[in-house]
């Protein structure tokens, strides 16, 4: 068994690594520019500059490395480069990639893009806007060229790139060796150490917000799986034993009932008639509470309580109906066995069936079950801590999706990739322990 977990631990690195480098470079497409712009606007808030302001700019993409290369390796065209990314304005980067697709010739190109940059501190505000528009407004498809006729050395410059054409170029790959200095590198030996970084929308940082939203998921989930399996499992039992009794039906009716239910209609059924006024006023409408900083356990506690009975009500309910349907199945299944009359003949109780044997062997649903539970432990239910306005590692993932945090989403991806797998993990060594007959592969070859 050692060597089955060892194997599916290894595992857990190229899944992870995978999940990783697709985090990151979906990542890449979509914070850079955000991030980049949201610098731009702040700053051009304060000053019209356009020289400062590209100083600036380059200043916060540095600081975050977007100046390096993304991967260890880069495949690009052999007209173009691929250091494009660290000309922060978008436009500006669109147009020198066009300019090369062109020439067919990245030296030329870049040597133009240079001759602008060392021009621009020789003049002054009014000249240097002149000279960035004019080199945004470039239109190459459709062959339409300005001329910078008030910049001459620049103008027989840029005359002279037009009349370059090495088009070959733009079909021959250049392969180039970043090393580690690049940005996958930098970010996931940042994510190894548990650093996540800081959020793009409001700067905190990713750490503090998930470890805040994450106790509050823990504790309501862990409540509400403590009340699903105290109530799903007698009732299953007792119904499976007693089948024709009148409780045994209502509860088949009942938990039917629950389950045919949506848990976000039930969670507004609960507002509306407990919390908002209008029938009964027994219970707040969303939120923890404010708690004062000098109030007693006795009074935080009951603040909470007052406040999570209705998220735990609303997310325990269909659990308890599914725990109850798949366990009842499995149990009847199990009674139909012979070893029950064998373990009844030898004298054993009806307790000690029921819980030694019976339940041991009917317990794959809940193993099953339990694979998927723990990763909902720490992901959240996204609809019942939106609705109820609960500070959990759902409503934190609405949010940030909502707000376009995408070094948040992205790292609660990767956590619940993560326990995903634990999950499955765990259900598989669960299995083998509830009932020996399951072998896992590793033990499995042995046999052989």
């Amino acid at each position: 068994m050692l060597g089955y977990i060892t194997k599916r631990l290894l595992l857990f690195i190229p899944t992870l690594g995978i999940m990783s480098l697709f985090v990151f470079f979906i990542a890449q497409f979509s914070q850079e520019d955000l991030l980049l712009q949201k610098e731009e606007n702040n700053f051009r808030v304060v000053s019209n500059n356009t020289l400062q302001e590209w100083k600036a700019n380059y200043a916060a993409s540095k600081k975050l490395g977007f100046h390096e290369p993304s991967f260890y390796f880069s495949i690009h065209r052999k007209s173009s480069s691929d250091t494009l990314n660290r000309i922060q304005d978008k436009k500006i980067r669109e147009n020198m990639a066009d300019l090369a697709y062109r020439i067919g010739n990245w030296e030329k190109v870049n040597a133009f893009y240079s001759s602008i940059k060392s021009t621009l501190p020789l003049l002054n505000s009014e000249d240097q806007q002149v000279l960035i528009l004019n080199f945004k407004s470039l239109n190459l498809t459709k062959n339409e060229s300005v001329h910078f006729s008030q910049f001459p050395t620049i103008n027989d410059e840029f005359n002279s790139l037009l009349s370059t054409n090495s088009p070959f170029n733009n079909y021959f790959p250049k392969f180039k060796w970043n090393g580690f200095s690049n940005q996958y590198h930098f970010w996931l030996r940042n994510v190894l150490r548990g650093d996540f970084g800081n959020s793009l929308v409001d700067n905190n940082s990713v750490n503090e917000k998930i470890n805040n939203a994450i106790y509050w998921t823990l504790l309501l989930s862990l409540v509400s799986l403590i009340i699903t399996f105290s109530i799903a499992i007698p009732a299953a039992f007792y119904s499976s034993f007693n089948p024709d009794s009148p409780l045994s039906k209502t509860f088949d009716k009942l938990f039917f009932l629950f389950y045919a239910i949506p848990n976000f209609w039930i969670a507004t059924l609960l507002i509306l008639f407990f919390a908002s006024g209008d029938y009964l006023d027994w219970f707040p409408t969303y939120g923890l509470g404010f708690v004062q900083d000098d109030s007693s356990t006795w009074q935080k506690l009951i603040m909470r309580v007052e406040h999570l009975i209705l998220p735990i009500i609303a997310l325990s309910y269909g659990s308890i109906a599914f725990v109850y349907k798949q366990l009842k199945n499995s149990i009847e299944q199990e009674l139909q066995k012979d070893y029950l009359l064998t373990a009844r003949a030898k004298g054993l109780s009806l307790t000690t069936i029921k819980w030694g044997q019976l339940f041991k062997n009917a317990s794959f649903p809940l193993i099953t079950m339990l694979g998927g539970i723990i990763p909902a432990l720490f992901s959240g239910s996204f609809i019942i801590e939106y609705i109820f306005s609960i500070p959990g590692m759902g409503k934190l993932s609405i949010e940030s999706i909502l707000s376009r945090d995408f070094s948040t989403i992205y790292i609660l991806l990767l956590i619940a990739t993560f326990f995903s797998m634990l999950g499955l993990l765990i259900a598989d060594l669960l299995y083998y322990f509830a009932d020996p007959r399951v072998q896992l592969s590793s033990e499995n070859k042995k046999s052989k």
